[in-house]
């Protein structure tokens, strides 16, 4: 057993940490101590330069049955630089959380960390636990600090040595102590790269602004008969400034907009090259609230002209009615018939017209 437990921790290589369980006082569950310890796991395997091995990931090689099997093995034999011993407890009204770091190699205490919790939870302890493990951590393991980073613009992707890229922003980042590489990984803009040196124990944060590739865009907004006019030119949504002009615009941008004081406007896509310039004719054509606008008006003349003609046909039928002719007229004909047919048809024809019939 000996053996493959050294042949175990030999294999992670790097400063070796192994944890044991904390141990649980009265008021505590074994299980709440359980995860604290996974936790406290958790946490060290998230320092740079330290590798961890947990009871768990050793029962699991060794295929123990007993914790007390693991720990009648002597820690030297476990191969590990150091071991993490803890305990929680409840005392009155207060939760005690307790960290110990052994040297094993020297077979002291290389550091420790507590906290006392008055009146907390178990969601409180695992709040504070970051912080006791690094308060623990950075006395006695490899150096480390804390790098934070942002963008201008913001989002930008970055990329921390040779780790992978991530999206800003990046809080509290764990590295070991030491110069370290930020490059950005932002496709419209320079690379840039950047050595930040970060001490042990330190929180760095930096912004980063890298200078964004730029190209030339020249907009010249015309009507449709040719003639240039003043609007308001926009590039992916962003006020570029007022047109004609030309501006130096990202080489990523895309969709110019332009938009001139009657409403009429211009939308395309447009393919810019860094370093180069883009003439963009753009024809301003009337909104559709410009066309609704012109639409509504026609078609209520129309309308109104139909009513108009309903009213003359009714007109021509008064007229035929009191003509002489039509009076003297003692037998039924076209002149008796007309007059009927014009006063029924045109109140039938204004009204159909009114309605959009024949639209």
């Amino acid at each position: 057993m000996t053996m493959w437990l050294a042949l175990l921790v030999a294999a992670i290589g790097s400063t070796e940490v192994a944890v044991m369980p904390l141990s649980a006082t009265e008021g505590i569950e074994k299980k709440t101590a359980d995860a604290l310890t996974e936790a406290v796991v958790a946490e060290l395997r998230s320092l740079p330069g330290v590798s961890v091995v947990s009871q768990a990931d050793i029962q699991a090689m060794l295929a123990l049955e007993k914790q007390r099997d693991l720990l009648g093995c002597s820690e030297i034999a476990l191969g590990v630089d150091f071991l993490v011993l803890g305990s929680v407890s409840l005392l009155g009204e207060s939760r005690m959380l307790h960290l110990k770091l052994v040297d094993i190699k020297r077979a002291s205490v290389a550091a420790q960390s507590d906290r006392r919790l008055r009146g907390a939870s178990v969601d409180d302890l695992l709040d504070a636990l970051p912080t006791v493990v690094s308060e623990m951590a950075i006395k006695a393991l490899p150096p480390f600090g804390w790098l934070g980073l942002d963008t201008v613009p913001p989002k930008l992707g970055l990329r921390i040595d040779d780790e992978p890229t991530v999206k800003a922003p990046v809080a509290s980042h764990r590295v070991s102590a030491g110069v370290h590489i930020v490059t950005t990984d932002a496709p419209c803009f320079k690379p840039l790269r950047l050595e930040l040196t970060v001490n042990q124990g330190q929180e760095r944060q930096e912004t980063v602004q890298p200078e964004p590739r730029l190209a030339k865009l020249e907009v010249q907004p015309k009507t449709p008969d040719g003639a240039l006019v003043q609007a308001e030119a926009r590039l992916d949504g962003e006020l570029l400034g007022p047109a004609p002009g030309t501006f130096e615009a990202s080489a990523c941008g895309k969709r110019l907009e332009v938009l001139a004081a009657d409403g009429s406007s211009y939308s395309a896509t447009v393919a810019l090259t860094e370093g180069r310039s883009t003439t963009v004719v753009a024809l301003l054509l009337p909104s559709a609230a410009a066309v609704a606008a012109v639409e509504d008006s026609q078609r209520f003349w129309r309308r109104l002209a139909w009513i108009g003609v309903g009213a003359l046909l009714v007109g021509g039928g008064v007229v035929l009615d009191v003509a002489p002719a039509s009076a003297d007229n003692q037998r039924l004909d076209v002149l008796d018939v007309a007059p009927v047919v014009l006063y029924v048809g045109g109140p039938v024809l204004g009204l159909l017209g009114a309605l959009g019939v024949f639209e």
